[in-house]
């Protein structure tokens, strides 16, 4: 929501004013434990200095992906249905709620491996990495045995 009115025509350049020079730190600190949440923020990402984070070109920048990622999901439904796809939730996810995108992207991807991680929030590729990146080889194992039968029938 911050991230939405720190780039709407005419307020959004004194929202970012105010974001950037009066509450960096507030404002980072607070986003990485509601993303983090229920688990620690890891300590690499707790080091990071507020001041490069909540700054006006990143903002902008993440506003930028925000809207990128939208249209993608808007796009979604017309990716072929067979597709590999490996999506992974964390089931105490604060930021968006795993049943529902998972609902969602089942409507489209019925062959989707659906992956929920116990007492992981929004960040299970910090959180739990050793399991995305196992599933992560798993997804390209799958895509590489899909385009060698493809290399072999054509």
């Amino acid at each position: 929501m911050l991230l939405r009115t720190a780039m709407m025509p005419v307020i959004g350049s004194a929202v970012r004013r105010q974001m950037t020079t009066r509450w960096p730190e507030v404002i980072f600190r607070s986003a990485l434990r509601t993303s983090a949440a229920p688990n620690p923020v890891p300590e690499y990402l707790a080091a990071l200095p507020a001041r490069y984070i909540v700054s006006s070109p990143t903002i902008e920048t993440m506003a930028a992906e925000l809207s990128a990622f939208n249209a993608d999901m808007a796009a979604f439904g017309r990716l072929s249905s067979d597709l590999p796809m490996t999506v992974v939730f964390g089931d105490r996810d604060g930021v968006i709620d795993y049943r529902w995108h998972s609902a969602w992207i089942q409507r489209s991807h019925d062959q989707a491996l659906f992956k929920t991680l116990r007492g992981v929030g929004h960040m299970p590729h910090h959180v739990r990495a050793e399991v995305c990146v196992e599933l992560l080889e798993q997804l390209v194992d799958t895509v590489s045995i899909v385009e060698s039968k493809r290399t072999l029938v054509a």
